[in-house]
């Protein structure tokens, strides 16, 4: 603004000594002996207010432009700033879910190698098969751990194959029920999730014959993933990496803008997934 005022005040004071100086020039050299002082002086202000005020209007016209360009140019700056930081903000989200996929791997492999080494100091043939199904399962899992949302039908096939292993080691002590719709099963998730869910049941409940650990899959009334595990829980502490359900909700959070809910019904512990598009 200070600047617009001293421009303004500038280009008066000169429009009206150019005036001075022209008229004064052109009397001086076409007015037949006329003088400056003998022009009508109402004429001579009519001049220099038509003068300033044309003066006026081509600043503002200068002025208003300078100030459009401006605009315009912090505009383009301000989104291009934008464009920039929601850049970097994608790749720091991409880099954190790289990282949370990261551990799933070493954590998958670490809990299957514990029940495979009790495996062979019980029984060497129940361990060879087992080390069989483990690396389809785990060849499975090398494909679709890097994708970020995995269907429901792919994912539910996954944690099939890893309950077979499962019940290699604990046989009728526990039990996976799953009822899904159609619908629900074209709806994605982030891989790996109901593994680390039934992983989770079983390291924190007791699973015998007579009181089994019943885990269900399905659907409810809003479309979401519900499973559920029958709460029979160890009379002692298992030390936790914090992987399982720490990793999904995290997950969740760069993926989807609903987390998953996660609480104890009725001596049930329920966890409802939101579920999402597979194009999302």
């Amino acid at each position: 603004m200070a600047r617009f005022l001293l421009q303004f005040c500038v280009q008066i004071l000169t429009t009206i000594i150019f005036l001075y100086l022209y008229m004064n020039t052109t009397i001086t050299l076409f007015g037949d002996g006329r003088k400056f002082s003998d022009i009508n002086a109402i004429a001579l202000r009519q001049t220099f207010v038509v003068s300033v005020l044309l003066s006026i209007f081509i600043s503002l016209i200068y002025t208003g432009n300078f100030f459009l360009q401006q605009w315009k140019g912090a505009l383009t700056e301000s989104s291009s700033l934008n464009l920039k930081a929601a850049e970097f903000k994608r790749i720091a989200l991409e880099a954190e879910l790289e990282s949370l996929k990261m551990q799933l791997d070493p954590h998958f492999m670490f809990n299957n190698f514990s029940t495979l080494s009790a495996l062979i100091a019980e029984d060497q043939t129940l361990a060879q098969h087992f080390l069989e199904k483990l690396s389809r399962v785990y060849r499975y899992m090398i494909i679709n751990v890097h994708k970020n949302i995995i269907s429901v039908e792919e994912e539910l096939n996954f944690a099939n194959a890893y309950f077979y292993l499962i019940k290699i080691r604990l046989g009728e002590n526990i039990r996976m029920e799953s009822d899904l719709p159609d619908f629900v099963l074209k709806k994605g998730i982030p891989p790996i999730t109901l593994q680390l869910l039934i992983e989770n049941a079983i390291k924190h409940n007791t699973a015998s014959r007579s009181k089994p650990l019943i885990i269900t899959i399905t659907a409810d009334q809003n479309g979401d993933l519900l499973i559920e595990n029958t709460l029979q829980r160890l009379n002692y502490n298992i030390p936790s990496t914090g992987t399982g359900l720490k990793n999904i909700e995290s997950r969740y959070k760069l993926l989807s803008d609903r987390l998953p809910d996660i609480k104890e019904v009725d001596q049930h512990f329920q966890v409802k997934l939101p579920l999402m598009d597979l194009t999302s």
